[in-house]
């Protein structure tokens, strides 16, 4: 260790594990983001600004991995947590298609992890 080592900065614990879960979750970064996020744009008829939908996506998709890691994600869970910030951009059909979307995604994720186990 040298001298200089001490003043470097210590790694952020917090910080290390958000970069850990959005490399699980969009393992392509940006542009994964972006396909979610363009997707979710389809869904609602890009009545919502870009970055509103890319918010809406990455804080849903990590309520489905936080919720299905504890017990289950359904359409009821994505439901309550929309509730707090953006349910008034959804109809019931918009609500349906964005569910089915993040569980996509969220299989093909598992599908990988799997695959890379083998």
């Amino acid at each position: 260790m040298g001298f200089f080592d001490f003043f470097k900065k210590k790694p952020d614990p917090i910080q290390e594990m958000r970069d850990k879960m959005f490399n699980q979750m969009f393992p392509k970064g940006d542009k994964d983001i972006l396909a979610a996020t363009n997707q979710l744009l389809t869904i609602l008829n890009h009545s919502i600004p870009l970055n509103e939908a890319k918010a809406i996506i990455t804080k849903s998709y990590i309520i489905c991995l936080l919720a299905s890691e504890k017990d289950k994600f359904d359409k009821e869970r994505l439901k309550l947590h929309l509730s707090g910030y953006c349910i008034q951009y959804f109809d019931e059909k918009q609500l349906d298609e964005f569910y089915n979307y993040i569980m996509a995604i969220n299989s093909a994720r598992i599908f990988q992890e799997v695959r890379h186990r083998k």
